[in-house]
């Protein structure tokens, strides 16, 4: 784990541009309340040498935000921000406690498998027939599905390709697994089979039907 002050401190050796998903801004404040400065603390932590030079931690996270900030779209699943490339590995971000950031790789197939085992109702298939859309307002639904679920018992996945967002759903069981599309403001009934779908398609890899 690292602090955002940190990251943006490493994050000088690339671009020196913000980092999607931690405010610059709360960073500095956090900074402020902090003993030691950002070079400090990496120091300590052996992240960076006495002398101000990249070791093998510091240029693993460097090489990590790296891919990071240049993958060609950004995927949010609750709380954890994918990063996601042609390549077989993806790079995820989570804040933490306050300031606090962690950034690690890891295999597109793994944190599919991760995210499946969590959210059991996206474990069964159930035939759906079509029907209605309903139109429902996000506070609406908000304040009246959504207000007495466990933080595993709601996902929301929103995509984010070329600095807008191109999907963002919520999906949730009551007496069947609901979507709820923000965007249009539609919630209908979904097969959680479709959800599996659709995570294994944002994470580019086949699977069959």
């Amino acid at each position: 784990m690292i602090s955002a002050s940190e990251l943006y401190y490493l994050n000088r050796a690339l671009d020196g541009t913000p980092i999607l998903g931690i405010n610059p801004v709360e960073t500095l404040i956090n900074n402020d309340e902090c003993e030691d400065s950002p070079k400090e603390s990496l120091i300590r932590k052996k992240i960076l040498e006495s002398n101000d030079r990249l070791n093998e931690k510091s240029f693993r996270i460097i090489n990590d935000l790296e891919k990071y900030k240049k993958a060609k779209k950004h995927i949010w699943i609750n709380d954890l921000l994918i990063a996601i490339d042609e390549t077989d590995f993806l790079i995820f971000l989570k804040n933490s406690k306050k300031g606090q950031v962690i950034i690690e790789r890891t295999i597109k197939s793994l944190m599919l498998c991760e995210i499946i085992k969590k959210y059991q109702f996206l474990w069964n298939s159930t035939k759906v027939e079509d029907g209605e859309k309903e139109i429902i307002k996000p506070n609406d639904f908000i304040l009246n599905k959504l207000l007495d679920k466990k933080e595993n018992e709601v996902l929301c996945i929103q995509k984010k390709e070329n600095e807008s967002f191109s999907v963002c759903n919520i999906y949730y069981k009551e007496d069947y697994v609901y979507k709820y599309d923000l965007l249009n403001k539609q919630l209908t009934k979904i097969n959680p089979r479709d959800i599996r779908l659709e995570l294994a398609n944002i994470f580019e890899l086949r699977v069959s039907k």
